[in-house]
């Protein structure tokens, strides 16, 4: 099968981790190439040899004749079996007619497909907020419309989105998680760990006032917190005094998995509603449980009590009681892991994947 894989980036963040390990894990069989957008001012069109060749276009926004043109060659030439679009925000419109007429399965890594309110939660002052809502809904209702006539057929890797999928008529869709790609676990470990952008919808302030506001802060865990992102100051004043507490910031490839294979849980404590994101999914492969609050998919991923615990959106006091908890994290990160091993490898993925690309348009 001949394979066309689309998106805006090639590396930035979730997104383009999972395109460039399903293009490892394609490749082995099949025809593959990369088509994105993040190619410079200087060069509308470029070709980056990695494993697969990697097709770059300039950034724009609105529609664009010479990138429609451009991804048309790119289809023309490479004659795909099937396209599988990824995130589409960077010239949307282009990308979507220079597609048109082909067999096109997207998979949606956020809410922000669905809701403009997912779209620009966290992301700027509310004033700003609001004013590029307004001028941006002419532009998603044409979108959509173009969606809805392109696209066969579209992957949520969560079934909370998948819900939001078919109240907003994008169907027929089905469910698919995400993957990583397998680590060596490591159980039992000494710390809970925090790893992502350091922002609001992400909730790390939460986190660190838990441990802030803990009468247990003597007996939890240590927490370590990995990531960039504008609230780093912030985190860092506020848990100047806590011991326990350390903001690494950026940390390379092998400073992550140290951190990881020695996590007793990882903790995502998110405002906004995540999908099936892959730190998650990470956890487990490494044999970590998991703390999680209530938001998009979030819950799907634990068994309460077996492999990680639940807690309410934006409540310390629960998050705080949560971590506080005396329970065998060991025998949890276990059982994470095996939950890993059943539902989040390349293997499970790809079968469910490839079946659903040679049969576009039957809902699940």
């Amino acid at each position: 099968m001949k394979v066309l894989l689309v998106n805006d980036h090639y590396s930035f963040g979730g997104a383009e981790n999972y395109i460039q390990n399903l293009e490892s894990e394609l490749e082995e069989e099949h025809k593959v190439k990369t088509l994105t957008l993040d190619g410079s001012d200087e060069s509308d069109f470029s070709i980056q040899e990695t494993s697969n060749p990697v097709l770059k276009l300039r950034n724009r926004y609105f529609s664009n004749r010479k990138i429609k043109r451009k991804v048309q060659n790119v289809v023309e030439n490479f004659d795909p079996d099937v396209v599988h679009l990824n995130k589409n925000v960077v010239a949307p419109i282009s990308v979507l007619k220079g597609l048109r007429g082909r067999k096109i399965v997207k998979t949606v890594h956020d809410f922000g497909f669905v809701s403009l309110e997912d779209k620009y939660a966290y992301e700027m002052n509310p004033v700003e907020r609001k004013i590029r809502k307004t001028l941006d809904q002419g532009t998603q209702r044409y979108l959509k419309k173009l969606r809805t006539e392109v696209i066969e057929k579209c992957i949520a890797p969560s079934e909370a989105l998948r819900k939001e999928l078919d109240k907003n008529n994008y169907t027929p869709n089905t469910q698919i998680s995400n993957f990583v790609t397998d680590r060596e676990p490591s159980f039992g470990g000494e710390h809970f760990l925090f790893v992502g952008r350091l922002e609001d919808g992400k909730a790390p302030d939460l986190l660190v006032e838990a441990y802030a506001g803990s009468e247990n802060r003597e007996e939890i865990p240590p927490l370590e917190i990995a990531g960039k992102g504008k609230m780093k100051q912030e985190l860092e004043e506020k848990s100047e005094d806590l011991e326990k507490v350390t903001i690494h910031g950026y940390v390379s490839d092998e400073k992550l998995e140290e951190l990881y294979r020695n996590s007793k849980a990882v903790v995502i404590p998110s405002r906004w509603r995540e999908n099936n994101p892959l730190v998650a999914l990470e956890a487990k492969a490494y044999g970590a449980p998991l703390i999680v609050s209530d938001r998009g998919g979030l819950p799907e991923l634990v068994e309460e009590g077996e492999t990680g615990f639940v807690f309410s959106s934006g409540n310390r006091k629960e998050l705080e009681e949560t971590i506080s908890r005396e329970v065998d994290w060991e025998e949890l990160g276990r059982s994470s892991r095996e939950d890993y091993e059943e539902n989040y490898t390349p293997d499970a993925h790809t079968e469910k994947l490839l079946e659903n690309h040679s049969k576009p348009g039957a809902s699940s």
